[in-house]
């Protein structure tokens, strides 16, 4: 993570841990790896694996987060913990989320737009959009 934070946001070394570990808490991740810093990540379960790329991600801060199925590989436990992470950040952050799967998009979108085969079929608040759509892909307005 300190490579993210040094070269592109440009922070001094001495900042960098409390950096981590805010980024870290915002990701609901700080509790469960505080005291494993030094390991390597690929010794973290794959959804803790997917708050530590979104935390290196917020490390930097981005003005807009894109987020391409980052759910499609994780159970639902896992699943559930990205959706409420994301559910937490969409008031600070502006995110796009990339999925196939309606339900996830009714759940934690503010505004859905839906495009086919490249061009932009439908654009509106989420409360709007209906099950009728059957989209090949969703984008998600947090």
């Amino acid at each position: 993570m300190f490579w993210g934070v040094r070269e592109v946001a440009k922070i001094s070394k001495k900042d960098c841990p409390d950096l981590v570990e805010k980024v870290l808490r915002e990701v609901f991740l700080w509790e469960e790896v505080k005291d494993r810093l030094g390991e390597k990540a690929t010794t973290l379960s794959q959804g803790q694996q997917q708050r530590l790329t979104l935390a290196r991600t917020l490390a930097v801060g981005p003005e807009v987060l894109l987020m391409d199925e980052p759910t499609s590989s994780l159970d639902p436990k896992s699943t559930a913990a990205i959706e409420k992470l994301v559910r937490s950040l969409k008031n600070s952050h502006t995110i796009l989320w990339v999925t196939h799967q309606h339900d996830q998009a009714q759940s934690i979108a503010d505004r859905v737009l839906v495009l086919e085969q490249g061009q932009i079929r439908h654009l509106s608040p989420t409360a709007s959009f209906t099950r009728q759509e059957r989209p090949a892909s969703f984008i998600n307005v947090l």
